[in-house]
């Protein structure tokens, strides 16, 4: 058994306008005088992930069966700021200007069109329940100093579930895949066509 606990943060420095759809809106329609702009996105995710692995030899037969669970305990990817609609640094103006708005201000009722989550970013802690999925591993040796590799990735299935913005579901686990390999060494070839 073994397990692992990673934690990851993404910011980026630049200044934030909001999603390509919103701030195209403010560009083209002209009937916004201005838009917020925020400071870069800073997204934090944590996962903890514990990984079984049961190995049966069967030295007499060439045989070695591997099934292994991945345990997905934990998995969240959240926006620090996706919620703070006080959060806003300033407004861009029709003419391009970044006016900064002082923090202690930002509550004041000349700036309430501004206060928005920021768009395009996480609004809600996206986190996927607990959930696990298996896969199996089967090698035989062959004669001639071959091997027979069969492997089966994620074989019951399992979707992973993750509850998405707006109750909007994705899949996290790839389907099932499989896959088979037989290798033989080309002495062995050569061998085999004498």
């Amino acid at each position: 058994m073994t397990g692992s606990w990673v934690e990851t943060q993404q910011h980026s420095e630049a200044l934030y306008f909001g999603a390509a759809d919103a701030f195209s809106s403010f560009q083209l329609m002209g009937t916004d005088t201005r838009t917020p702009y925020w400071e870069g996105v800073t997204e934090v995710g944590q996962r903890v992930l514990v990984t079984y692995r049961l190995i049966h030899h069967q030295p007499h037969a060439g045989l070695i069966l591997t099934a292994i669970i991945q345990h997905n305990i934990h998995d969240e990817l959240r926006d620090i700021a996706g919620t703070d609609t006080l959060a806003y640094l300033g407004y861009l103006t029709r003419d391009g200007q970044l006016v900064p708005v002082p923090e202690e201000r930002r509550g004041d009722a000349e700036f309430v069109d501004l206060r928005l989550p920021r768009s395009g970013s996480l609004r809600e802690r996206l986190a996927a329940p607990g959930d696990w999925l298996m896969s199996v591993q089967v090698s035989k040796t062959l004669p001639l100093g071959g091997r027979l590799n069969f492997w089966a990735f994620n074989l019951l299935d399992r979707r992973g579930i993750r509850g998405g913005v707006l109750g909007v579901q994705s899949r996290i686990y790839p389907a099932v895949r499989v896959g088979l390999e037989v290798t033989l060494p080309v002495r062995a070839l050569a061998v085999w066509n004498e």
